[in-house]
C-alpha cells in the first residue's frame, strides 16, 4: 500500500504534520484562543504527539529555551479558556478555505498570469504551507493574503519551479482591480508590495517550524491509474460506457488501446480534481498519507464516471470501494494479510465520506469541471458565511477594537532603550539654581569651618 511512499514515513510531514481529528480541533482552538503579536507561533508542529504523550488532560507545548516567547500556557482539553480574540476555530476556518481556494489564481495551472503558471505539485504545497501556518496563528495576527501569497513564493522554491516576485506583486494588483468594487473582497484580496511578500515569507518559515517538505498524492495517481487501465479487469468493468464527459467529442477509440488510453486521462484528470478539491475544502491532508488520499481519490473518480454515466450518486455513498478498486487491490497485494486489506480499504471509505460531507464539495459537478467555474460556484456557495465572517474580523481589526483590547505590559529594558538620552533633554527639564553672584560666596578654608563650627 505504500506506493512511491517510502519516504513520507520518515518525513516531517509524517512526524509532525498528522493528527487525530481531536487533537486538530484542539489544535484550531489554541490557535485563536489569543493574539500573539508580530512573532509567529509554531506549536502546531508536532502537536498530536505531544497531546499524545502527556496522559493528563493538560497540554503544555515542549519548545527549546531559546523559544520564551513561544511558548503558550497550559490550557485544559475539556474545558477550553473562553475566547480572547473574538473568533471561534470554525470561522478562522472560513477564512483558511478561502483564501486557499483564491491561492490558485496565483500560482499553478489555473494562474492568472502565464510566468506564474506551474504544476498542481507548487499549488498543492503552497495551500498545505499556508494551512500548517494557521494551525497555530490567528488572522487577526497575521493578514491571510500576505501570508498566502508568501507561501507560493516558498512553494516555488521547494518544487525547484521558482517564480519571479514581481510576478506575484502583479498578480495581487490584477486580482484587486477585479474585486476593488465589493468592499469585504477588497479589505481581504489587496494588492501586495514585494516587501510586503518577503517579510510575510519571513514569518511562514518559522510559523512552520522550517518543514517546508509537503508530500502529495499525485505521483501515486498517476501510477495507479496507470496500472488500473491497463489490467485485465478495466474493460470489463467499463466497456459499456462511451464516454462520459465528452459526448460530444468526434473522437472515437479505434481499438482496446485507444479506449484504454482516454480513459486513463479521463480518470486521472478526475482524481487530480478529487485530491486537490481534498486539499483545500478538507481536513484529509492533516489525517491520512498521501497514498491512501491517492487511493480515495480514484475511488471517487470511477464512482463519478459511474455516476455520469447512470446519472444516481449510489456508488458514492455506499460505503465500500469502488469495485474496480477493490479488485485491483486484491490482485496487486494478494500476499498481505486480510486484516490489513480490510483495514486499508476502510481508511480510503473513511477519506470518500469525509470529502463528500465536506459543505463546498459537489462532485455531481466533476462531469463538467472547470477551474475557473468550480472557483465561482464554491464562492457563490459560502457567499453569506464569507460576508458574515469578514464583517466579524474587519470589526476585529479596526483601530476601535484594537483600543479597546488590553495592551501588553512593555519591559522595562525596552522603556529603557526607548527613552531620549540626557543630552537631548532641554534645560527647562531640571531645576536650575538661582543665579548668585560669585562674589557673595564666601571662601571656605579649614580654619573658618572650624571656627564657624565653634
Amino acid at each position: 500500500f505504500r506506493m512511491i511512499g517510502q519516504p513520507f514515513e520518515v518525513s516531517t510531514q509524517a512526524a509532525s504534520w498528522l493528527f487525530t481529528e481531536e487533537s486538530l480541533s484542539l489544535c484550531r482552538k489554541q490557535a485563536v484562543k489569543e493574539r500573539n503579536g508580530k512573532r509567529a507561533r509554531k506549536f502546531a508542529s508536532g502537536f498530536d504527539q505531544r497531546s499524545t504523550s502527556t496522559g493528563s488532560t493538560t497540554v503544555k507545548p515542549s519548545f527549546p529555551e531559546s523559544d520564551e516567547d513561544n511558548l503558550l500556557p497550559p490550557f485544559d482539553i475539556f474545558e477550553p479558556r473562553s475566547n480572547r480574540t473574538g473568533l471561534t476555530a470554525d470561522e478562522q476556518d472560513v477564512m483558511i478555505r478561502f483564501h486557499s481556494h483564491q491561492m490558485s489564481m496565483v500560482i499553478g495551472p489555473n494562474a492568472v498570469l502565464p510566468e506564474l503558471m506551474r504544476s498542481a505539485s507548487v499549488l498543492a504545497t503552497a495551500v498545505m504551507l499556508f494551512r500548517r501556518f494557521y494551525l497555530s496563528n490567528c488572522v487577526l495576527d497575521f493578514q491571510p493574503r500576505r501570508v498566502a501569497i508568501a507561501a507560493c513564493l516558498l512553494a516555488s522554491k521547494i518544487e525547484e519551479e521558482k517564480v519571479p516576485i514581481g510576478a506575484l506583486e502583479h498578480a495581487t494588483e490584477i486580482i484587486f482591480q477585479r474585486v476593488k468594487g465589493v468592499q469585504l473582497c477588497r479589505e481581504e484580496l489587496g494588492s501586495l508590495s514585494a516587501r510586503d511578500i518577503e517579510i510575510a515569507e519571513k514569518q511562514l518559515m518559522e510559523g512552520v517550524n522550517y518543514q517546508f517538505i509537503c508530500h502529495h498524492p499525485h505521483a501515486t495517481i498517476q501510477s495507479l491509474v496507470s496500472e488500473i487501465v491497463h489490467s485485465d479487469f478495466f474493460l470489463d468493468d467499463h466497456h459499456e460506457h462511451p464516454h462520459p464527459t465528452d459526448a460530444t467529442s468526434s473522437y472515437r477509440p479505434k481499438n482496446s488501446f485507444d479506449l484504454r488510453d482516454q480513459r486513463r486521462v479521463e480518470l486521472e484528470n478526475k482524481a487530480m480534481m478529487v485530491a486537490q478539491s481534498a486539499l483545500l475544502f478538507s481536513d484529509v491532508p492533516f489525517l491520512f498519507s498521501p497514498a491512501q488520499i491517492a487511493f480515495a481519490s480514484l475511488s471517487m473518480a470511477l464512482a463519478c464516471c459511474d455516476m455520469c454515466a447512470s446519472g444516481t450518486t449510489t456508488s458514492l455513498l455506499a460505503g465500500s470501494i469502488h469495485p474496480t478498486l477493490h479488485k485491483y487491490i486484491r490482485s496487486k497485494f494478494a500476499g498481505k494479510p486480510e486484516s490489513k486489506v480490510v483495514e486499508f480499504e476502510e481508511e480510503v471509505v473513511a477519506i470518500t465520506h469525509m470529502v463528500v460531507r465536506s459543505p463546498v464539495m459537489d462532485l455531481n459537478m466533476l462531469s463538467m469541471w472547470a477551474g475557473a467555474q468550480r472557483r465561482e460556484e464554491v464562492v457563490a456557495h459560502q457567499a453569506e458565511e464569507l460576508r458574515i465572517v469578514f464583517r466579524k474580523v474587519s470589526h476585529l481589526r479596526s483601530p476601535i477594537a484594537a483600543k479597546l483590547s488590553p495592551k501588553p505590559q512593555q519591559s522595562f529594558r525596552k522603556r529603557k532603550a526607548e527613552m531620549p538620552p540626557m543630552t537631548q533633554l532641554g534645560r527647562s527639564s531640571f531645576v536650575s539654581p538661582s543665579p548668585v553672584s560669585n562674589s557673595k560666596i564666601p571662601k571656605v578654608t579649614p580654619n573658618r569651618v572650624s571656627s564657624a563650627s565653634a
